[in-house]
């Protein structure tokens, strides 16, 4: 599937939605509710924190929730964005974005200046980095998470 070339999460997002479901960003698959854990993080997560998780996608209600915000994010939002850029509309606080070292948006936005190219046409104050940890980098690497998040908070 050709991702739509639009705003940052929309893109990633339909990209997303189709791979995980095989399916149109337009669509919902029938197998939201059977969705799998294919990588909740084992390997750093204590049992309890696995288990918050875990549980949500327990809950078809909950998954259903979750496959929306998806469906949400690869269609509506989409025209959502494209109004808002016809509009010249940007979000002019202070913004800091975070994302996982070595995943896709290290690389899956680079012709665009990394995410953060992708942004500042949204939001010119954006600023972050790529944080290590993987795609759970708030629970393998609290700590580093933490400190940048009161730092921003704080100026």
């Amino acid at each position: 599937m050709e991702p739509v070339r639009c705003a940052l999460r929309s893109d990633l997002l339909a990209v997303d939605f189709a791979v995980a479901e095989g399916a149109t960003p337009g669509e919902l698959s029938s197998r939201r509710a059977r969705c799998r854990l294919p990588y909740f993080g084992q390997s750093f997560f204590g049992p309890e924190t696995l288990e918050q998780y875990v549980s949500t996608y327990r809950e078809p209600a909950r998954v259903h929730g979750i496959w929306e915000e998806y469906r949400a994010a690869a269609t509506i939002d989409v025209e959502h964005d494209r109004a808002d850029k016809e509009a010249s509309r940007r979000i002019e606080c202070p913004m800091l974005h975070l994302w996982a070292e070595g995943g896709p948006l290290d690389t899956f936005y680079a012709k665009d200046g990394g995410p953060l190219g992708i942004w500042r046409q949204w939001a010119p104050h954006a600023q972050g980095l790529a944080m290590k940890g993987g795609h759970f980098f708030p629970e393998a690497n609290p700590a580093d998470t933490a400190l940048l998040v009161k730092q921003f908070l704080s100026a």
